[in-house]
């Protein structure tokens, strides 16, 4: 079996294990050939062996719970790992490190591990969409924490800063929408497949934004004018935000012109470098921006 099927039970092992409450062996072998992988109780044993000798994640037997739980006193962090592992099933690159075991997880400093909260998922949706089949999971809201069935057909994995999200048409609605991975659980890929519309490039849903969300009061495209300090500007012209275009200012004073959907993302940025830049135009995203800034003031 290639190393690849065999790094990917890994992932399902540790966290199965993680999410899960003493589970019992046969509950894990279940969870395996429910994956596709059928393989032998001795098997799945070594599996459990080489998690722990690998790569330091102590795998441990209750006998009181009749079911297994992760050591994490006596483990490397299991979080990172997994993720790890996840990563390393969609990359070829990184594939090969896993050879290397718990060695090479020292030349690795993951920004935040619940970034990669769904990565596992990214394997099966790439199938899907590759075959242009139904998907239909459940998706919890941060904003409600409400979870819904979702039935959809997949057009489109997109990623935004260390998250990867799930865009298509919602079948109960007919319309587009788009999900967070780490807010998916029970991923089902169906054998039914949809024809996939004529003429649409879901990538051009997201060529007018920064990031996945739509405009904060769904105004569209508009050309947005910032202001830098000096200081500011360098770090804006190495590494810009979107495409811009230059627009004449006074001195000191380095603006920009941006034709772009105004959305929680660009605020989100205009906000985390308000020190250094200025919305001049259009009135609206100026004074939205004021008030997120006056509103703050208040606390403090």
């Amino acid at each position: 079996m290639s190393l690849q099927a065999k790094v990917k039970r890994y992932s399902l092992i540790i966290d199965h294990v993680k999410r899960l409450k003493y589970p019992s062996f046969r509950d894990i072998h279940n969870m395996l050939n429910d994956y596709g992988f059928g393989i032998d109780s001795r098997t799945l044993q070594r599996d459990i062996e080489d998690i722990r000798d690998e790569f330091g994640v102590e795998i441990t037997y209750d006998t009181g719970k009749k079911g297994y739980y992760i050591d994490y006193e006596n483990s490397i962090n299991a979080d990172y790992v997994l993720h790890f592992l996840e990563l390393a099933v969609s990359s070829d690159i990184m594939i090969d490190s896993v050879k290397e075991g718990k060695k090479v997880l020292k030349y690795i400093d993951f920004d935040s591990y619940e970034h990669f909260r769904g990565v596992n998922n990214i394997g099966k949706l790439l199938s899907a969409l590759k075959e242009s089949c139904k998907i239909s999971f459940m998706h919890t809201s941060y904003q409600t924490g409400i979870t819904k069935h979702i039935d959809l057909a997949p057009y489109l994995l997109k990623e935004y800063q260390g998250r990867w999200y799930i865009y298509g048409e919602d079948l109960s609605i007919h319309r587009f929408r788009i999900y967070g991975l780490d807010r998916i659980d029970n991923l089902q890929i169906s054998n039914e497949k949809f024809e996939q519309k004529k003429d649409f490039d879901p990538s051009v849903r997201f060529a007018d934004m920064i990031g996945i969300s739509s405009s904060w009061d769904d105004i569209g495209i508009q050309e947005v004018i910032l202001s830098f300090t000096d200081d500011q500007w360098k770090y804006f012209e190495a590494f810009p935000w979107f495409s811009y275009k230059p627009v004449k200012g006074g001195k000191n004073d380095h603006r920009v012109s941006l034709t772009i959907i105004p959305n929680t993302e660009l605020i989100q940025i205009i906000l985390k470098h308000s020190e250094g830049v200025t919305v001049i135009e259009p009135a609206d995203l100026r004074n939205r921006i004021k008030e997120i800034l006056e509103d703050a003031c208040k606390r403090y």
